[in-house]
């Protein structure tokens, strides 16, 4: 529960972080375990079809999870201090140069970059292993 701890990154702090890692993974697993299955016996038509709707139930819950956090807007100070009743300001940055605080947190991601990203997950995550299934 290493995301629930982080609490300025709010795409890993909501609840449905640990529920995609629980469905990828019974995905993951569903398919490894018929892969194996279809090594020693002809393919089981009851596991193809558990297999694909674990990974309509992946992808699924990874739709609603992009959407949930939406376009992912980096930590403010607010955010990390959780003071959201008025605009905290520094007074002091303390450096003259950047930081790793302020190189790893202060990223953005460019909007059509991330949509291209979250096009590719979809692609390679649950499309291309329901195409290889099915094959």
């Amino acid at each position: 529960m290493i995301y629930a701890c982080l609490k300025t990154i709010r795409q890993w702090h909501n609840a449905l972080t640990p529920v995609n890692y629980i469905l990828l993974g019974a995905m993951l697993g569903g398919l490894i375990f018929l892969l194996i299955a279809s090594m020693y016996e002809p393919v089981i038509t009851g596991l193809v079809v558990t297999s694909t709707y674990l990974i309509i139930i992946a992808a699924i819950a990874k739709i609603v999870y992009f959407f949930w956090i939406g376009t992912p807007a980096g930590p403010t100070i607010n955010t990390a201090t959780s003071f959201t009743r008025s605009m905290v300001r520094l007074l002091d940055v303390g450096h003259t140069a950047g930081t790793f605080l302020t190189d790893e947190f202060g990223y953005q991601v460019a909007r059509a970059r991330l949509i291209a990203l979250r096009w590719l997950v979809f692609l390679f995550a649950f499309a291309v292993p329901a195409l290889v299934l099915w094959v």
